[in-house]
């Protein structure tokens, strides 16, 4: 990142310097993963969102970008239903 210059910007100079590597390559998509980690002010959203804007490996920036989010303690708190209620009630009855 440089003071001063946009996202897009960003993207862009990432694009002219790496036009040669392949699309997962890890040189254009480190880049872009600091990019927009950098830009996402540590926010869930607003870093995933950047994303599909960078361009590269999408699959690949946002399994590292969202863990290093996880990590962070930044990742939305989310509660699986792993079974569904009435299981767990009839379960809940024989665990005590």
């Amino acid at each position: 990142m440089r003071a001063g210059i946009s996202f897009e910007e960003q993207c862009q100079w990432i694009a002219q310097q790496a036009h040669y590597f392949p699309y997962d390559h890890v040189v254009p998509n480190v880049l872009v993963q600091l990019l927009v980690l950098g830009y996402g002010t540590n926010q869930w959203n607003s870093t995933l969102d950047r994303l599909p804007l960078a361009g590269w490996d999408l699959v690949t920036d946002a399994i590292v970008v969202g863990t290093l989010l996880g990590i962070q303690g930044l990742a939305p708190v989310c509660h699986l239903e792993l079974v569904d209620s009435e299981t767990w009630e009839h379960y809940s009855a024989y665990k005590d």
